[in-house]
This record gives structure tokens, C-alpha cells and sequence, in this order.
């Protein structure tokens, strides 16, 4: 079981299948893999569906997976020292997140990043120009999308492929469906 965001009002419980975790897993290690050297920090708490790829992705691929302190989710300053003392090269988080850190040195203390995964809420341009001001060069941002009910992730987008100078405001693209699902646009 997962829980939704509770967007809605309240998080609710949501069915995930062995099968969907298997797609999206596959997907995930297909589209960005990992390695021995990478290292995955997993600071979303465990009833939200992010939190399962955190686990999942390192220890099929023998990453390291890094556990941060409960709670540490909210505390900027606790991940910027976790980013450079762990030696984080993949991380998560919200756009939300992305700007606290940002807003404090925190982001820029992940020295060793090589992809960081936004998703959660609607990702903004001024988000993406805050986050690649801070991220070390060649660093890659991913906006990932998806309901729970989705099994993590339905489409993903790199960021890379913006200019260099973005609009001042906007969203960014959701992207392009990931295996195994497919999108529809309705009226």
C-alpha cells in the first residue's frame, strides 16, 4: 500500500501491484542507471510512493543507498550536510524542497550530483534556473510525474533540454510516458 499526496484533502491508501513496481523499476534502471559508484539518498518517509524507487533503485543496481534522519525531509541544512558528507550523486525531491535548498547553500553542498529527480508537485521554470544555479555543471534535472495510483512515475522530462535561459515563469513539460504507460489528452 502507498498513500496519495492528499491533495485531495486526505492521503488515501492506494493498491500498488508487484507488476507496476516491476515496470516502473525496469523502466527507471533502463532510462537512468546507477552504479557502484553513485550513491541515493532516501529521505522520503516510507508510506509515499517516491520513497519506493529511493529504496529499490540502489539496491537492484549496488548504489549505495544512504538513509537520512526522520524527518530530515523538511530540514534543508540536515540534507546539505547528508548531500556532502555522503557524497550524494542522486537525489529526489519537491520543487518546494528544491527551492528551500537552494534559498540556503544546501544544494549547492551536493557537489558529486549527477541527477537530481523533481516531482510532486508542478515544476516552474524559476525552480529549474534557482536548482541548476546551485547544482554543480552537467548535473541533470528530471521532472517526474505521476499519481500514486500510477505506480510512482507515468511521464518523465529532462530539463537539459531548455535554454540556458528560461521564461521567468511557466511550468515545465511533463514529458514523454514512461514504458508501460500511455497518455491520453482529453478535451
Amino acid at each position: 500500500l502507498l498513500f496519495t499526496s492528499g491533495s485531495t484533502g486526505t492521503p488515501k491508501p492506494v493498491a500498488v501491484p508487484h507488476r507496476a513496481l516491476a515496470r516502473h523499476m525496469a523502466w527507471m534502471n533502463r532510462s537512468f542507471p546507477l552504479d557502484a559508484a553513485d550513491a541515493v539518498l532516501q529521505k522520503t518517509p516510507t508510506g509515499f510512493d517516491a520513497s519506493v524507487w529511493e529504496f529499490q533503485a540502489p539496491l537492484m543496481t549496488g548504489a549505495r543507498l544512504v538513509l537520512a534522519p526522520s524527518g530530515s525531509h523538511r530540514a534543508p541544512e540536515t540534507l546539505g550536510r547528508l548531500l556532502d558528507a555522503h557524497g550524494i550523486t542522486i537525489l529526489q525531491a519537491t520543487p518546494t524542497l528544491v527551492d528551500a535548498l537552494a534559498a540556503t547553500d544546501a544544494l549547492a553542498r551536493g557537489r558529486r550530483l549527477r541527477r537530481l529527480f523533481i516531482g510532486g508537485e508542478a515544476l516552474g521554470t524559476p525552480t529549474i534556473r534557482a536548482a541548476r544555479a546551485a547544482l554543480p555543471a552537467g548535473c541533470a534535472i528530471v521532472n517526474l510525474y505521476g499519481p500514486t495510483e500510477c505506480c510512482i512515475d507515468a511521464t518523465a522530462w529532462v530539463a537539459d533540454d531548455l535554454p540556458q535561459e528560461l521564461p521567468q515563469t511557466g511550468t515545465a513539460p511533463l514529458g514523454a510516458a514512461i514504458d508501460g504507460v500511455h497518455l491520453m489528452v482529453l478535451d
